[in-house]
């Protein structure tokens, strides 16, 4: 199968096979935007801007420190299908005035282009304080006000302890294992070492209103954890003999599915969907943008010459806006496209909206299919503005 990519975003497209055995394509583009401030920088509506580097696909799982305990920060971009969209938020949680406080509310709502709510989360957030072990058991130490806290299960309630007696075992022993949330702060246990840890700093804003299974926060659900695992189908000794390497019979495609149980939506996404986030950058307490109104196409071409073409669906928006530098604020957006392969694919081209309208405005042709390609990705970049 020849593939070329005529965008200037990563693209990528693999054959593979479900639980019935039948062959499908997977073709997935991801773009890179920079969320931009306005230039009085305390306006709600900011923009986003198509970045000149585009990076690279995420390959493979990345957790915070590099250590697999710890939540996951990027999940690969590998993933065949997804029915939903997952929206996620890399972020941390600044005081409303920039002063420290002992607690206070930050959020996400997920809005339709006509103003519907799709999602709305509301995370509380507190100040440092530590579990001490005192001569009458566990007790807390005061409350410390902060001015950020950053948004990541591991400062959740959870966590999993190991038997201290047992460490050099090559399959550790747990004395207490929170399935819900495993990397969370810390599990107080009789038999653990009387050594101090931090109380949780992040929990649901109206946990009556929140199921008590999700952990809170915004960011990925570890593909390993309980919540995930139980989509992902039997794995025994009568899947080794009948049906590997496929997917046990009884997988569920909602496994794929990253975010946390509350932002996955009922539907994929529409451009121009409106995000409103509530003090998660510092120094503006609201902040809304828009998804901008680009489409990305897969065309296919069989053995017989039969063309297809297909828009591709958003399935994941990433918004990643942790780091202490405005620069690196970004928000990635994934097109997917998923298809039963009837007939084997002799080529496949990735294209995308504005490159058809600049194309099209074109009097004189290029004089290379190179050459072509360069100058339309060099004016999308430059021309195309997605701010409102």
């Amino acid at each position: 199968m020849k593939v070329e990519n005529h965008t200037p975003f990563p693209s990528v497209a693999w054959e593979n096979a479900d639980a019935s055995r039948c062959q499908h394509l997977t073709c997935l583009t991801r773009v890179k935007y920079r969320l931009q401030p306005p230039p009085d920088y305390y306006s709600s509506y900011w923009s986003l801007r198509l970045t000149p580097d585009q990076g690279e696909l995420f390959g493979g799982d990345q957790y915070y420190g590099d250590d697999i305990t710890r939540p996951v920060r990027y999940e690969s971009d590998f993933i065949t299908y997804k029915s939903r969209t997952d929206i996620v938020l890399n972020a941390i949680a600044h005081s409303p005035d920039g002063t420290p406080k002992m607690h206070w509310n930050c959020g996400i709502k997920v809005l339709t282009p006509s103003g519907k709510i799709l999602k709305h989360l509301i995370l509380n957030v507190r100040g440092a304080r530590q579990w001490v072990k005192m001569p009458i058991g566990w007790a807390k130490s005061p409350l410390e006000a902060v001015k950020r806290v950053r948004l990541s299960y591991d400062k959740a309630q959870g966590g999993s302890l190991y038997d201290p007696r047992k460490e050099e075992e090559e399959i550790p022993t747990y004395l207490a294992y929170n399935a819900i949330n495993p990397s969370g702060t810390g599990i107080r246990h009789r038999k653990m070492l009387p050594n101090s840890f931090p109380v949780h700093q992040v929990e649901w804003a109206t946990p009556q209103l929140t199921p008590k299974s999700y952990p809170p926060g915004f960011g990925f659900i570890n593909r390993a954890w309980p919540i995930r695992t139980g989509y992902a189908g039997t794995y025994d000794q009568q899947w080794l003999d009948n049906q590997h390497p496929y997917p046990p019979k009884d997988f569920n495609v909602f496994h794929h599915q990253a975010a946390n149980p509350e932002l996955i939506l009922d539907r994929h996404i529409e451009v121009n969907s409106r995000f409103e986030l509530e003090n998660l950058l510092p120094r503006a307490p609201r902040v809304s943008f828009h998804l901008p109104e680009l489409h990305c196409f897969v065309e296919t071409t069989d053995k017989q010459g039969n063309q297809s073409r297909t828009r591709m669906k958003i399935d994941t928006v990433l918004i990643d806006i942790e780091s202490d530098q405005s620069e690196d604020w970004a928000v990635y957006v994934s097109y997917r496209h998923y298809q039963v392969i009837n007939d084997p694919i002799q080529a496949l081209n990735f294209k995308y909206l504005p490159v058809e309208w600049i194309n099209r405005s074109k009097t004189k042709p290029p004089r290379t299919e190179q050459s072509q390609t360069e100058q339309s990705q060099k004016a999308a970049l430059q021309e195309i503005s997605y701010g409102r």
